[in-house]
């Protein structure tokens, strides 16, 4: 793919590393940040509490992984990279995407929870 891409469109690539090393370093401080808020305001308990926080966390270090297999690959021979690698890239990829919409899905769940418990409470006779 990267002889496709030709000279312009590698230097194109390569250019978008430094801000997606800020971006995920942006979403793991938010998502840490984010996470222990809504386990403190949805009152979280069990597993999930902990966890919660560092979702976005797990997925900034699977983007990094991602970005410095990427970096290797654009920085060799084509031939001298072993396939496996290219599906731990895909691998990357795809748990950090996962991760990415569980953090914000689960956080939304617990909160509407919450929200339902305290809005709807049963009637004492």
């Amino acid at each position: 793919m990267l002889a496709q891409w030709g000279p312009a469109g590698v230097a194109r690539f390569e250019s978008h590393f430094a801000w997606d090393y800020g971006t995920l370093a942006s979403y793991a401080v938010f998502g840490i940040s984010a996470g222990r808020w809504v386990e403190q305001r949805a009152h979280v308990t069990g597993l999930v509490g902990p966890l919660l926080p560092w979702l976005l966390a797990l997925a900034a270090i699977a983007d990094l992984a991602e970005n410095l297999l990427h970096q290797r690959f654009i920085s060799a021979e084509i031939e001298q990279v072993a396939p496996m690698l290219f599906a731990l890239a895909s691998a990357c990829a795809s748990t950090k995407l996962v991760l990415l919409l569980s953090g914000p899905l689960l956080a939304t769940f617990l909160l509407l929870r919450r929200n339902s418990v305290t809005t709807h409470r049963p009637m004492i006779s």
